[in-house]
């Protein structure tokens, strides 16, 4: 691997034995998950192998982010069983970071982006221990991989909503997990933070780190190594060119949906819908589109 002045060497969590053998970085069997009793997912068993990257894709209440919690530890199955790097959910925080889909800041107390990102390192030191050298150079290589280093002694409450989702992306890099769960990441990220984006997860899979991503991006689902589509059940689950069929698209979407014949851009589909017109037959409307717009965002 190749290294750059100043960079700093990764601090990982000391593994036993155990946990340097080949597993599953995910692993979940007759999975049912949802909220108190009520089930959102039933019947889920899947292996997502070491090293991998997974795009979660389907429509809203579709399930996506009750797996993610899920894998997080932040909602118990209610019944089957799941396993995250070879334990429980929940059970090694230092080895998995999570960023949601919305941030409750305390807007009373005025923290700095540089101490929010620090807070990444946490699970190594705890609450009480003092933070090393290390674990602040680490917080700024993050905040300098999303180049928003001048950001760094803003309060939080005063950044953009895409600012603050760079700087919750640059938390969870901090951590040097190994397994990144990421619902909506892109959410609100302007056409350059984009970019940032979507260059550290290039550069943090190529470490080999573990990523799990809810988008609804078709070009980003179609660059991870597997996909799953969901609707309440899981219609499909491979590498993203099998699983972005015609039929799964439907079953996942509700509308008939196909990649656009003849179209250079590989993530461009064809939404196919019905309207009735009054002494009219139904008339089919094919409309491009390089992302599941509205209603299936």
């Amino acid at each position: 691997m190749h290294t750059t002045q100043g960079r700093v060497p990764h601090e990982k969590a000391t593994m036993s034995e155990s946990e340097r053998l080949p597993h599953p970085v995910v692993r979940a069997e007759n999975l049912t998950i949802g909220y108190k009793n009520t089930s959102v997912i039933s019947n889920l068993s899947f292996e997502l192998p070491f090293g991998s990257s997974l795009a979660l894709c389907g429509g809203n209440g579709s399930g996506k982010s009750t797996l993610l919690k899920t894998m997080a530890g932040l909602l118990p199955p209610i019944s089957g069983t799941i396993e995250v790097l070879n334990a429980p959910p929940g059970k090694q925080p230092r080895r998995v970071a999570y960023v949601g889909q919305f941030h409750n800041e305390n807007q009373a107390f005025p923290l700095r982006v540089k101490d929010l990102v620090l807070m990444g390192r946490y699970p190594h030191r705890g609450l009480l221990r003092r933070f090393k050298k290390v674990d602040k150079q680490l917080s700024m290589q993050a905040l300098e991989q999303l180049e928003a280093t001048h950001l760094a002694n803003r309060p939080v409450r005063d950044l953009s909503g895409g600012q603050r989702q760079r700087v919750y992306l640059a938390q969870a890099l901090t951590r040097q997990a190994d397994l990144l769960l990421f619902d909506e990441p892109a959410t609100g990220l302007d056409p350059v933070s984009m970019g940032l984006y979507r260059k550290a997860i290039a550069q943090t899979r190529a470490k080999g780190t573990s990523i799990v991503i809810a988008t609804h991006d078709f070009k980003e689902a179609r660059s991870m190594d597997v996909a799953m589509l969901l609707s309440r059940v899981l219609i499909g689950i491979g590498p993203p060119a099998t699983v972005f069929t015609k039929d799964n698209l439907t079953r996942t979407f509700g509308v008939s949906i196909t990649e656009t014949a003849g179209d250079t851009s590989p993530n461009t589909f064809a939404v196919e819908t019905h309207h009735h017109h009054q002494h009219h037959d139904d008339e089919e409307i094919t409309r491009p589109s390089p992302f599941l717009t509205p209603p299936f965002s």
